[in-house]
């Protein structure tokens, strides 16, 4: 009898998952590698589900194959993954008999995807013989849309090769990860029989209990020596091909781990010369080199650790760690002449027999020199400590240099940590992130877990350590296990006006205190309304982020009538702004609480309403009066917490809406109501003076600060897995720059300060998939519009995908605020 797999990191994680999954099986596209199969005889042809999880490698190049039934180019059934990212799902002979292929596109690689296939072709509904879902919720946009015929009999499940992962003629092997396949023969089974949602986030189930039908199975490859065996019950067995022992990893649906982040573009690094799941970097001797390999993970306080295998010793080369707002930014550089550069990026070196360090204005201190020579194969450990602000490297297990302090500790606490590799002309590095200690069958396994029990290393885990892995990572501001969401304090809802005097808008989620409405097909201005400011029986007062005009109150029954549990009601008179028969609407909801309390924590007396989760304040909605003095300080009532982004507006005159972004400095402002470049350096806006945790500066510019004049004021923090405000430097490619956020967006707005152009608003209703290609823009009462692919959103940040001033020309600067959907640490692919 075969061992079961026995890794030292084979710890469950705890406390969320109700089935922990615990390991996977990796596929890389360089080796062919697939499982195959040919049934003993024919199953039902006419109904079967098909169920697996799938963490993708490369995305681009050629299509990637999950599942085929092949007898030749004009014989077979495939499910795919388009080169472009869409899922195609089509049986062909001599015609389609099912096609279908996704509007959405499926190109994250920094988290996991469940896909399920249902076909029943006796079902009496045409477009319901074949379905499509993913991460629990059924596809219905299409680009090609062929169903099969009633009572049909189609390939899949006839007594011919079957192959999970590559196809007998075409190109198409998959590459990347699957975990938990399952196929059940006779039933057309709902995405419930497999998977959960829990706190939003779609969860494994354990598909034991369930009848696999006689070709039915269960590949969950626990035995490492038996690859393909089915654990359903049946026996139905596959065939492992050029696939190994040590293709059994610890990454998986419910514990995932950091690999190299190929949605990176390629003037980062050339993610054609990834492979192995993502975890080996080979950019051969005699190409273009210069490559930067990061990975796909983020931290910002604990103790990590990982690993680096080295195959040939060279020059220029290094292993490290950047500053993660560095990778929105361009080209890491951890070694040579960049070291010195004023423009270099945060970063350790190691290479040339010496450590390294760059700080964040460029300064470069060598901190050892003269070590002991590389060898090829060596494994380098690396020990990073952002809680007390140290750094070690280790070589083959034993300590190579000393503990060394990293500079600016709290600048690596704001920012985050993220491991990273640089290289001219060659390089080469394995990477292990905790999910597998041979390095993709190069050296014999270690065993070794972290301090928390999960990860498998070649060598010794320094003590309190961790490994790069979800199970790891810190909840943040955002209790998932307390069943808490993001969509608790933020949501964005679609609804269409009906010209009545009580149109109810639900499915918020919670009564919101700031509802931001824009009619989506027609030229009403944006409205903007809020508890502080006030929502009575006779007077709805609103401001308009499209104009500079001051407060207006509509006459009653027309407006945002009241604020809901559930969300909130609008009316209409003679105004379409909110609810007119025809439009459409789109409106974003913020949690405060409620009409605001006294706060005298600055020289002027505000009042406030504080956003807070159970574990942070992250936003607040100000109402103050000026006093025309500059230095003037507000109370923004995030106590313990520094606003990041503050949008500032006075309600009794015509004035632009001015805005504080933390990326830009408190020198210099942006106007939300214009398409005007960023303004500065002046002390008239904010008194050149940051946020601190209690109070916002303003100057004595009539726009924030008119003596006797009222202001509104929107402030928002950084808070880990929900709010991330932020900058990227474009890259003017349609592979363009990824942005790391740390959650899966839920809502995108940004602005190109460098030169004059429209603000964006992005978010994941319109539509609600990827990619997101209708823009609305906050100074413009424009209906929304657009066709073209502006940016994937991703479980760990967004990924430009639109060239051009508005979201990515290079060299430009770009500044952003994201809302989450879900926390990366148990974010669903997108």
């Amino acid at each position: 009898m075969s061992s079961l797999l026995t890794l030292a990191g084979n710890a469950a994680p705890t406390g969320f998952y109700d089935f922990p999954i615990e390991q996977s099986l990796r596929f890389n596209d360089d080796d062919n590698a697939y499982l195959s199969r040919t049934p003993a005889s024919a199953g039902n042809r006419k109904t079967w589900t098909f169920s697996c999880w799938v963490k993708r490698g490369k995305v681009s190049g050629t299509d990637a194959q999950i599942l085929t039934a092949y007898t030749s180019a004009s014989d077979t059934t495939n499910i795919i993954f388009q080169s472009g990212g869409a899922i195609q799902w089509y049986d062909y002979i001599s015609g389609y008999r099912v096609h279908l292929v996704t509007n959405a596109l499926y190109r994250d690689v920094g988290s996991w995807y469940h896909l399920l296939f249902q076909l029943d072709t006796s079902n009496a509904s045409s477009g319901d013989r074949a379905k499509i879902y993913v991460n629990g919720e059924r596809v219905t946009s299409f680009s090609t849309e062929v169903y099969p015929s009633l009572n049909a009999d189609l390939k899949m499940n006839t007594a011919i090769e079957h192959r999970i992962g590559d196809t007998a003629q075409f190109a198409r092997e998959f590459d990347g990860y699957m975990a938990d396949v399952n196929f059940i023969d006779g039933q057309a089974l709902d995405p419930t029989s497999f998977g959960e949602f829990k706190s939003g986030i779609w969860t494994p189930v354990d598909t034991s209990g369930l009848t696999f039908g006689s070709n039915g199975f269960r590949l969950e490859y626990a035995d490492s020596a038996a690859i393909g065996d089915d654990t359903s019950g049946n026996t139905n067995d596959w065939t492992a091909n050029n696939l190994v022992a040590s293709d059994v990893v610890l990454d998986s649906p419910t514990n995932n781990f950091a690999t190299l982040n190929s949605s990176l573009p390629d003037t980062h690094f050339n993610s054609s010369e990834l492979s192995e799941g993502n975890l080996f970097y080979n950019e051969g001797e005699g190409n273009n080199g210069n490559g930067r390999p990061t990975a796909t993970f983020s931290v910002t306080s604990g103790k990590w650790y990982w690993e680096v295998q080295v195959p040939s010793q060279q020059n220029n080369r290094a292993i490290g760690f950047t500053r993660t707002d560095n990778i929105g930014k361009g080209n890491v550089t951890l070694h040579g002449s960049g070291l010195t550069a004023s423009t270099s990026v945060v970063g350790i070196d190691l290479a040339d027999d010496t450590i390294d360090q760059v700080d964040k204005a460029g300064t470069h201190t060598q901190e050892a020199s003269g070590l002991t020579g590389m060898s090829n194969n060596d494994i380098f450990g690396i020990s990073v400590d952002l809680d007390g602000g140290t750094f070690q490297m280790y070589r083959n297990g034993s300590t190579y240099g000393s503990s060394y302090s990293l500079d600016d500790l709290s600048d690596w606490q704001v920012h985050g940590m993220t491991p990273t590799a640089s290289g001219d002309t060659y390089q080469a590095f394995r990477f292990n992130f905790g999910q597998d200690s041979t390095f993709a069958n190069n050296t014999t396994a270690g065993g070794n877990a972290d301090e928390n029990g999960y990860g498998d290393f070649a060598h010794p885990v320094p003590s309190g350590y961790l490994a790069l892995c979800s199970a790891n990572l810190p909840s943040g501001a955002i209790n998932t296990l307390n069943d808490e969401t993001p969509e608790d304090y933020f949501n964005t809802v679609l609804y269409s006006g009906d010209s009545t005097s009580s149109n109810g808008i639900t499915g918020v989620g919670f009564q919101p205190d700031l509802v931001w409405i824009k009619e989506r097909n027609g030229t009403f201005n944006h409205v903007v309304q809020d508890s502080v400011r006030g929502i009575g029986a006779t007077s709805y007062y609103y401001l308009a982020t499209d104009n500079t005009g001051a407060e207006a109150s509509q006459t009653d029954g027309d407006g945002l009538l009241s604020l809901d549990t559930d969300g909130f009601t609008v009316g209409f008179n003679d105004t379409g702004a909110w609810n007119e028969t025809g439009s459409t609407y789109a409106a974003w909801n913020w949690k405060a609480d409620g009409s605001g309390v006294s706060n005298t924590d600055g020289s002027i007396t505000s009042t406030v309403s504080v956003g807070a989760t159970s574990q942070q304040n992250w936003f607040s909605i100000v109402s103050y009066t000026g006093n025309g003095t500059a230095g003037a300080t507000v109370g923004h009532g995030l106590d313990g917490t520094v606003p990041d982004m503050i949008i500032v507006k006075s309600r009794d005159n015509a004035r632009d809406w001015r805005v504080y972004h933390s990326s830009l400095g408190s020198a210099y402002t942006l106007d939300l109501n214009t398409t005007n470049a960023v303004a500065g350096p002046s002390t008239a806006y904010w008194n050149s003076t940051d946020p601190t945790s209690s109070v916002f500066s303003i100057g004595s510019v009539t726009t924030v600060n008119g003596s006797g004049e009222d202001y509104i004021a929107y402030c928002f923090a950084n808070a880990e897995g929900l709010c991330k405000v932020g900058s990227y430097v474009g890259n003017s490619s349609a592979d363009g720059t990824f942005v790391y956020t740390g959650f899966r967006p839920a809502f995108v707005m940004l602005k190109v300060s460098s030169i004059s152009n429209r603000w964006v608003i992005l978010d994941n209703e319109r539509p609600n998939y990827n990619p997101p290609t209708t823009e609305i823009n906050p100074n413009s009462s424009a209906a929304e519009f657009g066709t073209t692919a502006n940016m994937d959103f991703l479980s760990n940040g967004f990924k430009l995908r639109r060239t051009g001033d508005v979201f990515n020309t290079s060299g430009y600067n770009y500044i952003y605020i994201a809302l989450a959907e879900q926390p990366f640490k148990f974010a669903n692919a997108r």
